[in-house]
């Protein structure tokens, strides 16, 4: 199913003429590896968050965020000056 959802996702963008680099993707994907880990304390196992996060990684969620966000901006100004 995530899959499927997935690739809906990329044939609406694709669709509405948007050319998304894989490094995009990729920023993406890393992105989603830290979601559950710092919002839920107890999925790590053993430790806390703070004791399995680095400054490594948190410069790179800043910089794929940075990315996303200058991304979806482009995106949003082009529709709607289009």
């Amino acid at each position: 199913m995530a899959r499927y959802r997935e690739l809906i996702q990329y044939i609406t963008i694709e669709s509405l003429g948007f050319n998304i680099e894989q490094s995009l993707y990729r920023c993406a994907r890393k992105l989603d590896k830290f979601y559950i880990p710092t919002r839920y304390p107890d999925a790590i196992g053993l430790g806390s968050p703070f004791e399995s996060f680095d400054e490594d990684d948190f410069k790179i969620a800043r910089d794929c965020t940075a990315r996303i966000i200058d991304f979806v901006s482009s995106a949003l100004r082009d529709v709607k000056d289009n």
